[in-house]
């Protein structure tokens, strides 16, 4: 037996013996040489579960009442390690940190004690299946879906016999085995309904037929997974038919996430196409339920959604002041929307840092004609803090026009008012000709979310598509000055016709024969001339 087993085991026997260890708690222990770490963390995805937080080198001691998976992670003075660990009340373990090959100050993590495999599982099966080679719609938003489907049927084949290579090899409980089956299915489905999202126009039939997830409370995917096929996908616009869906299909362990998703995606997307419905669930969800997080984003983002309908107040449109590209001119939001009256207005919030933002910017400069076409104004607003850093990007994605600097965007209303931190950017806000807010959070001007923008403006045309004024063909015909007509009788009369003698011949007609020259420039004189 190693030094690090014998040590691991006195470890596990002296610590046992502590009076205030029993069958819940779980006890972490980090070897002395990985004090390098200052700070390790053990944390789920709930931000309203603290973080439990320990030195490397030291002991880390918590209860619990039953099978949980937490993150495990460090990055203290640019040493880095992450995985995921499976906890079972009453476990003892200690680990190690081992250099990777790689040799950039990342680690590997290496446990021992009871119920190890469940703790080495992800980093194990990550040392065989390289994170770098799960497929990602992200990193190859072209690839054709169905090549793109295989790609994860094969992916998920290998991390199947990975499991199954294992579960024979090491000691696991059932419960484990259940949560990576689960792990691996759900990433499957959320990556499929991942891509689906983004590409709505366009998803090849039954393309979603084995997205089936399991609905495991321990598995990471699991919520993500659900997101989407409920709220994100769904083809309904019908909040009512949603909510009772969450309810009727959806393990209950989830529902106040979902349904506070729900409100928060749909209050956020702002179209009053579902005001009805959206605001009876959210009447229902205070009449039945106690949850406080769900009752939070009723009350936060009821009034958020009803601003749709509403024009920016006095306070936005007056404390908001934007600097001009095109004359570096200092205006407040009123007076920029005071150069657009009667004109319904598409307002694009990005910035020069934001890679999103500039891949629209680049990839939407075609589509955005049709707003030319329809009279709607395309204005950006960018919330850089380096004026130079905006100034050179709106340059060299050919977006100077209609071009403004929120200037110090931290400090101004309108950053909070619309939520602009919350959704992140790029960001899009519609506005109707009157310059009342339709859609808090406007579909993006590219591919199938451009359709989607295309169907609510020619949805009510009158509210926002505004008629050029005809221009009439003004067409200048120069009227040639009349000429005073001579008869025969005139032709003696001195006072209105003059006698002259003209030369003339193949080459043209001239005054004098001293003025003539043939094609080639040879003086020449005329062969006749006639009065």
């Amino acid at each position: 037996m190693n030094t690090f087993r014998i040590f691991s085991l006195l470890l596990v026997i002296s610590l046992a013996g502590c009076a205030n260890h029993d069958n819940n708690t779980v006890i972490i222990h980090s070897m002395p040489a990985d004090s390098i770490f200052t700070e390790i963390n053990i944390f789920e995805n709930d931000p309203d579960h603290d973080n439990i937080v320990f030195e490397g080198g030291k002991t880390c001691q918590f209860p619990i009442d039953s099978v949980v998976v937490r993150h495990f992670s460090s990055n203290s003075n640019g040493n880095e390690f992450y995985t995921q660990i499976f906890i079972t009340p009453g476990d003892s373990v200690s680990f190690k940190t081992i250099p990777k090959e790689t040799g950039n100050s990342q680690y590997d993590i290496l446990f021992e004690g009871k119920n190890a495999a469940h703790y080495n599982y992800v980093s194990q099966k990550w040392k065989a299946i390289p994170r770098e080679e799960e497929p990602d719609y992200f990193f190859n938003p072209n690839v054709n879906l169905l090549e793109y489907k295989q790609q994860l049927k094969d992916y998920r084949d290998r991390e199947n016999k990975f499991l199954l290579n294992y579960k024979k090899g090491n000691t696991v409980s059932v419960d484990f085995i259940n949560y990576a089956s689960a792990e691996i299915n759900n990433l499957y489905a959320f990556k499929l309904y991942q891509a689906a999202y983004f590409n709505k126009c366009g998803i090849p039939k039954g393309y979603l037929d084995d997205a089936i997830i399991t609905q495991n409370p321990l598995s990471v995917y699991t919520l993500e997974a659900l997101k989407f096929k409920y709220i994100y996908c769904s083809p309904d616009v019908n909040m009512e038919r949603i909510y009772n869906a969450v309810l009727n299909e959806v393990h209950s362990k989830f529902h106040s996430t979902l349904l506070s998703t729900l409100i928060n995606y749909f209050a956020q997307n702002g179209d009053r196409a579902y005001k009805k419905s959206l605001l009876q669930v959210m009447e229902q969800i205070e009449k039945t339920s106690t949850d406080s997080t769900l009752l939070a984003a009723v009350q936060e983002y009821r009034p958020y959604y009803l601003l749709s309908g509403t024009m920016l107040p006095d306070t936005i449109l007056d404390k908001t002041y934007l600097r001009s590209f095109q004359n570096d001119q200092k205006i407040t939001l009123r007076q920029l929307l005071n150069n657009y009256k009667n004109t319904a207005i598409y307002l694009d919030f990005w910035a020069s840092w934001c890679g999103p933002c500039r891949q629209m910017n680049r990839s939407s400069a075609e589509n955005k004609s049709y707003f030319a076409e329809k009279n709607i104004a395309v204005v950006y607003i960018s919330v850089d803090e380096n004026e130079s850093a905006w100034l050179q990007a709106a340059k060299d994605d050919h977006i100077t026009e209609n071009q403004y600097l929120l200037l110090g965007y931290n400090d101004y209303p309108i950053y909070g008012y619309l939520k602009i931190g919350k959704s992140g950017i790029p960001r899009y806000v519609l506005f109707n000709k009157n310059h009342e807010i339709e859609i808090l959070r406007a579909p993006r001007p590219v591919d199938c979310t451009f359709r989607e923008l295309k169907g609510i403006i020619e949805r009510y045309p009158e509210k926002f598509i505004s008629e050029r004024p005809v221009v009439k063909n003004t067409t200048i015909v120069k009227k040639e000055p009349q000429k005073e007509s001579i008869s025969k009788e005139d032709y003696t009369d001195s006072r209105k016709f003059t006698v002259k003698t003209i030369y003339h011949d193949n080459f043209g007609i001239f005054s004098s024969p001293a003025n003539y020259a043939d094609a080639w420039g040879t003086p020449r004189t005329p062969a006749k001339n006639w009065q």
